[in-house]
Formats: structure tokens, C-alpha cells, sequence
């Protein structure tokens, strides 16, 4: 089993949960996004031993009895949710899988860990029935879900996980990319600027972007990847793992000045405004109310 410290390119996803940690907040679902061959398991693994970590330590030691039963997939208190049937996941599996133990206590550590691969292969049944356990549950339980469609989910569930986006493996090329420079140049300015910005410029950025809903997407995708940065600088103060480099002045006053708070739910917005623009909500509508989300908690 994995730990955060084997996980490469998903700083920006490993903090949030080492901030989880480290502050003892948290939350009883999660969902962990990302294409395939991202890291979801392996990050999911390593959230998951370290909440049990006998250490205490909000990471894992490695050398405990937990984490010893964690690296071989035999803690009582992790439980790995596999349907009946390949690519499906049934209401029966959700039922007899985790409604019916999730109200016995943990065996041995202080949370019960649910861990359920591809959660996009829930029928509408399997997330009614997950949806009744989510609405109430016990102070221990922690509920990960990770997928690669996020669009598959009812918005009931959506509302009750924190989600964990992890950056495409090829970003490293994507960011050398003519068309993605040439967006970035015209986004980030509103992004990095310590003052206001002009209402109408704004506005006329917004509204060249929102033309498209695949150019809107792909803006999203740059204000998430300079938020990531900033996160990254801020918890760490290590400039390696940086992947905006021209960038890094910008990146290191943001840093400064911004709260995790306020770059967590910048975050979360930005994760929330790829979904609405997804489900075909006007892009420019969208583009707008995050912009002003943005401005609410960049400070």
C-alpha cells in the first residue's frame, strides 16, 4: 500500500488531505477524480493508513501494527467495496456492504474506512441507497469515493463529498502547449493581480472564453493548475514541485498572502464550475460567479 510520500504529481490532492489531517477535520465523504492511471487508489490507500496510523502523528509511521495490516490490504477497518458483477455496482452491494456494518464500530483504529473503486458503476439504486448512510452518519465512518466521471452522479451525492481532483499525468507536456500558453497569458493576469481588476475587462476576458465550451473548460483547467501551485508553495515553500514556472513570482506573493482557507474554497469553486459548465450551464454565467468567488476569498 502506498503512502503520500510515493505519490508523484499530486501535490495540490495529497495537501488538501495532509491539511485534513493535521487539523483533525475530517470530513465522511470524500471523492477522489482523476483519469486513469492518476493515482486515485494509491491515494486513497495512503489517506486511509494514515488516518489509522497508531502514531497520531496525521501521517503514517509505517512500523505500527495498523500501518503493517494497511500495506497488506488486512486492516479490519478498510474495507475495498467490489461488486457482484464486473462494472457494476448494485444496491445490494452498497446495502450488505457498508449499510449493514457501518454502524459497528471500528475493530481496532479510531475511524472505519470505506474505500470504493470505480463509484461511477453505481446504478441510481447503489447511490439512493449510499445517499441514506451519507445523510447521517456515524463519527467515525470516512466514505471514499473515486472515479474517473464524476458526471455520473446524482447532484444529492455530490453535495455531501469534498472533492479531490488530481492533475492529468500529462500535464507536464499540456503546459509546453502553444494554444495552452496563449490561454494561459490571458486568464492568469486577472488571476495573479493584488488589486481589483477593472469590472469590464474582466467581463471581456469572460466573454472571448465563454464562447466555447471546451475553451471555457480548458481555462478552468488553468486557474485550478495555478491554485495547485500556489497551495504547493505555500504548505511546502519548495519551488520544485511547481509546474507553472514562469509563474513563480506571482505564485510565491500569492502564497503569502492568501489563507488556506480562502485557496481551498477557490479550489472547490473552480471544481463546482467545471461541473455547472459540464451539465451545459452558460459558460459565461459560470466564468462570472467564480470570478467574483475568487475575489471573495483570494485575500
Amino acid at each position: 500500500m502506498a503512502d503520500f510520500n510515493s505519490i508523484e504529481n499530486q501535490e495540490m490532492a495529497i495537501q488538501l488531505l495532509k491539511n485534513a489531517l493535521k487539523s483533525h477535520k475530517i470530513s465522511h465523504a470524500y471523492m477522489i477524480t482523476g483519469e486513469a492511471r492518476s493515482g486515485k487508489s494509491a491515494l486513497a490507500d495512503a489517506f486511509a493508513k494514515s488516518l489509522l496510523c497508531e502514531s497520531g502523528t496525521g501521517s503514517a509511521c509505517n512500523n505500527c501494527k495498523s500501518c503493517h495490516q494497511a500495506e497488506t490490504h488486512n486492516h479490519p477497518d478498510i474495507i475495498y467495496i467490489t461488486p457482484e458483477k464486473p462494472g457494476y455496482i448494485a444496491v445490494d452491494d452498497i446495502r450488505d456492504k457498508i449499510n449493514a456494518s457501518i454502524t459497528i464500530k471500528p475493530y481496532q483504529g479510531k475511524y472505519k474506512v470505506y474505500i470504493i473503486p470505480h463509484s461511477e458503476w453505481m446504478s441510481e439504486g447503489a447511490q439512493n441507497a449510499l445517499l441514506k448512510t451519507m445523510e447521517e452518519p456515524p463519527e467515525y465512518a470516512v466514505i471514499l469515493l473515486l472515479t474517473d466521471n464524476e458526471e455520473h452522479f446524482l447532484p444529492t451525492i455530490m453535495s455531501r463529498v469534498v472533492t479531490i481532483p488530481l492533475v492529468p499525468v500529462a500535464y507536464e507536456k499540456k503546459i509546453e502547449d502553444i494554444d495552452f500558453i496563449e490561454l494561459k497569458e490571458k486568464i492568469l493576469p486577472y488571476i495573479t493581480a493584488e488589486r481589483d481588476t477593472e469590472l469590464i475587462a474582466v467581463e471581456g476576458i469572460i466573454a472571448e472564453v465563454a464562447k466555447d465550451k471546451v475553451l471555457s473548460l480548458k481555462a478552468l483547467e488553468i486557474i485550478l493548475l495555478y491554485y495547485r501551485d500556489v497551495l504547493i508553495y505555500k504548505s511546502t515553500g519548495d519551488e520544485g514541485p511547481v509546474l507553472l514556472k514562469k509563474e513563480l513570482y506571482d505564485i510565491r506573493k500569492k502564497a503569502d498572502r492568501v489563507s488556506y482557507e480562502g485557496i481551498n474554497n477557490i479550489i472547490k469553486e473552480i471544481e463546482i464550475s467545471r461541473r455547472r459548465i459540464e451539465m451545459s450551464v452558460k459558460a459565461e454565467y459560470v466564468l462570472d460567479d467564480l470570478f467574483i468567488k475568487i475575489k471573495e476569498n483570494d485575500k
